[in-house]
Formats: C-alpha cells, sequence, structure tokens
C-alpha cells in the first residue's frame, strides 16, 4: 500500500466502479456501481451512492491500533476472515 493515500483514494463512486475493482471495494460494491451505470444507461433515474475502499478501513484499524489485537486472536488468519477449528 502506498505511504500517504488520499482521501479519494478511500472513497470511490459507483459511476466509477466496476466488477474490476472487487479487491479494492468488495463484491457488493463493485455490484452496485455495475447496477448503477448500467440503469442510468437505460434511462433510470438512480443516485449515485459511494463505497468505502478496503485501504481506507485498514487505515483506520491501524490508526485505532486494533489490526494489531484482531491479528492476535485464536481462529484469525491474515485477511482478517474466520478460520475453521478443528
Amino acid at each position: 500500500m502506498p505511504a500517504a493515500l488520499t482521501q479519494t483514494e478511500y472513497v470511490r463512486w459507483f459511476a466509477d466502479i466496476g466488477l474490476e475493482d472487487i479487491p479494492s471495494v468488495g463484491g457488493k460494491n463493485a455490484s452496485l456501481g455495475e447496477m448503477y451505470q448500467t440503469l442510468r444507461s437505460q434511462g433510470v433515474q438512480v443516485p449515485n451512492g459511494f463505497a468505502i475502499t478496503a485501504d481506507a478501513y485498514r487505515h483506520f484499524l491501524r490508526a485505532a491500533g486494533t489490526d494489531r489485537t484482531a491479528a492476535g486472536r485464536p481462529g484469525m488468519h491474515q485477511g482478517g476472515q474466520s478460520g475453521s477449528v478443528a
């Protein structure tokens, strides 16, 4: 991740995101971007929305000091998803 991100890299408008942006905004937000763009192009008036990026979320966790806390919890692995317990 770059050392200094700007606020515009933390927020992405639906008009500017699509399925290729899944790594940065997640699948649901990328799908909403696709839907927004498709409906607008068909003349349906839909208000624009925005997505908070994964980089923004990680920045928040680091700033709050919770990135170190969650990493040490049982069942947690890189990416923050719960692992299965045997």
